[in-house]
């Protein structure tokens, strides 16, 4: 048999000792020495159906656990080096963590500068400053003349 059908069958096998564990309980809480066992009062011995079931899903089911194969070392010495190296890159008490970005405050930094340039360009307010088309101030003499005239009747 496969590791993984062992594996499929053992967990098939725990979940339904444990469903009927749960079941005989639960009968148990619905008989009428129900109270006595959930004050945890010894009660008068019977031999309901409930407990039955409940004490044949406590026993094991002969299904034992089985050690996994013992497989032979597989880290080359490349491997541990790598991992040697990436373990001290997180630092120790003597040196600083070289691992990451590094100052978290400079992540902090430079993630707020990103957004906010994202939101000036998104917003639209770099044509807003780009804008230069309005009429100069010789044009709007002109215009306030012009008006002030019509409202003298002129």
């Amino acid at each position: 048999m496969s590791p993984r059908r062992a594996a499929a069958r053992r967990q098939r096998a725990l979940a339904a000792s444990a469903l009927a564990l749960c079941l005989g309980c639960l009968g148990r809480l619905r008989e009428p020495l129900g109270e006595a066992f959930l004050s945890g009062r010894p009660a008068a011995a019977s031999n309901s159906r409930y407990a039955r079931v409940a004490l044949a899903a406590a026993e094991t089911d002969g299904f034992s656990e089985a050690a996994p194969p013992k497989r032979k070392e597989q880290l080359t010495q490349n491997m541990k080096n790598r991992l040697r190296e990436e373990a001290l890159s997180m630092g120790d008490e003597n040196t600083p963590i070289s691992a990451g970005f590094g100052n978290p405050y400079l992540l902090v930094i430079v993630i707020v500068l990103v957004l906010g340039v994202a939101t000036y360009f998104e917003l639209g307010l770099d044509k807003i400053a780009s804008k230069t088309g309005g009429p100069s101030d010789e044009e709007l003499m002109k215009q306030y003349a012009q008006m002030q005239a019509q409202m003298a009747g002129r």
